[in-house]
């Protein structure tokens, strides 16, 4: 099984539209792709390849991870398995350099970056994987993680004149509250050290 495909739809010389689930979140439909010509040999690990594929005859974009005898695997950035075939340069569209929907428009980044996008990708999909049994959100691992610190490394409260109140860590601010009654801010990976739900 290869896993979802992104299908290439309404060719043109060098644009086409996008459509298919296999390659979020880099990509998205209805995006418009941004295609330059490549040959076999100038493709590097990472890039994203429009090609041709002949069982299903359409055209498909996924990123080049490897270039093995008979041609490069590929596979689609949302997907857990690599293409059931090898790109060769006759099925070789073209390589996906940009993409656009509406006014909105970004390089799609290739090369060495492009595969560290992938693989770090794939990794995301297994912490989520991991995070199932927790409740399947980061919000549930945060709550893990602050729950099972060691009791001096736990976040103490700190509440001012006018109901006004932080969370800290030592020296480091983890939650702010404005005054009493409201809810707790708290962003980034410090989420991961205070369980909101449990501060005063």
């Amino acid at each position: 099984m290869t896993g979802p495909r992104a299908e290439l739809l309404a060719p043109s010389d060098d644009r086409l539209v996008f459509s298919g689930v296999s390659m979020l979140p880099t990509l998205r439909e209805p995006a418009m792709l941004d295609l330059e010509p490549v040959t076999l040999e100038s493709v590097r690990p990472g890039d994203v390849l429009a090609y041709f594929d002949p069982p299903r005859d359409r055209r498909i974009i996924h990123r080049a991870l490897e270039l093995v005898p008979g041609g490069w695997r590929v596979r689609g950035d949302n997907n857990t398995t690599d293409d059931g075939f090898l790109v060769t340069a006759d099925l070789l569209v073209g390589r996906v350099v940009g993409a656009s929907v509406g006014r909105r428009h970004w390089r799609v980044t290739g090369g060495t970056l492009g595969l560290v996008l992938h693989r770090a990708l794939r990794l995301r999909r297994l912490a989520l994987r991991c995070l199932r049994p927790l409740g399947g959100t980061w919000r549930a691992a945060a709550r893990w993680v602050a729950c099972h610190l060691p009791e001096r490394w736990r976040p103490r409260v700190i509440v001012y004149a006018g109901g006004r109140a932080q969370a800290v860590l030592g020296r480091l601010v983890l939650a702010r509250r404005a005054r009493d009654g409201e809810p707790w801010r708290v962003s980034g990976w410090r989420r991961f050290l205070v369980d909101v739900e449990s501060l005063p």
